[in-house]
């Protein structure tokens, strides 16, 4: 009799298995998915600016405006039938995000940490019955930091070239000793402007210099052409 009942319980248990998972993988699954899909990070980078008052050598109070960067990541569209898993692979900590934790399905975190990467995992999980602790989809995402080259002035002069962007996903891949000949090359392929301001003058000396050769040879070509002119005129002024 014992036996029977194992039996059946096994048989209970494996039928019962089958119906998550075909629940799991059908109607429910193709909508999870959906969700998990629909879920995004992003950033956005917050300015402060404020005036601070400080005491130079001599005594004399010198006032002056800072930036106060932080950075906000925010993760839209968690509903209720899905929750996240945060991992920072830099410091290895995790956190776990579900709806009850956001504002209307938006879920934000503000970092003051501003100078280095930090790359995150976020998984998306089914809060499902039918298919709870189910994986549906992993998001990278790596919160930027303040690109160090953007202070040099050759930056500051010229804040759209690629490498003197204020905050960085990735690093540049220029060196410093190299960034004004990068940013210069980048402009002249571009057609920005520049922090070298390319006066009148210079344009014109740089298309004398360009362009000597085929000057003096036209210069020549005319010359010649005036010394013959005469020389024809002077003949038939003679003749008459």
């Amino acid at each position: 009799m014992k036996r029977i009942l194992f039996v059946l319980g096994l048989a209970l248990v494996f039928i019962s298995v089958n119906v998550f998972a075909d629940a799991c993988k059908s109607e429910d699954m193709a909508n999870l998915q959906k969700t998990a899909n629909n879920i995004k990070v992003n950033y956005e980078i917050i300015e402060k600016k404020e005036t601070v008052t400080d005491t130079n050598e001599y005594g004399k109070s010198i006032t002056s405006e800072v930036v106060n960067y932080t950075i906000k990541t925010t993760v839209y569209n968690i509903t209720k039938d899905v929750y996240l898993v945060q991992k920072s692979e830099e410091k290895g900590t995790t956190n776990t995000i579900n709806y009850a934790d956001t504002v209307n399905g938006k879920y934000e975190i503000i970092s003051k940490e501003i100078y280095d990467y930090e790359h995150f995992k976020y998984e998306v999980y089914s809060n499902l019955s039918t298919c709870d602790t189910t994986l549906i989809r992993t998001i990278s995402y790596t919160k930027p930091k303040k690109n160090p080259y953007a202070s040099f002035e050759v930056c500051v002069n010229n804040p759209d070239v690629p490498a003197c962007q204020t905050f960085i996903t990735q690093d540049t891949g220029v060196r410093e000793g190299n960034l004004a000949e990068y940013v210069q090359n980048y402009v002249k392929n571009n057609g920005n402007k520049t922090d070298n301001k390319i006066d009148e003058e210079t344009t014109t000396n740089n298309f004398l210099k360009d362009n000597l050769l085929y000057i003096v040879i036209g210069g020549g070509v005319v010359l010649i052409g005036v010394v013959v002119g005469y020389i024809i005129v002077s003949k038939k002024r003679s003749a008459l």
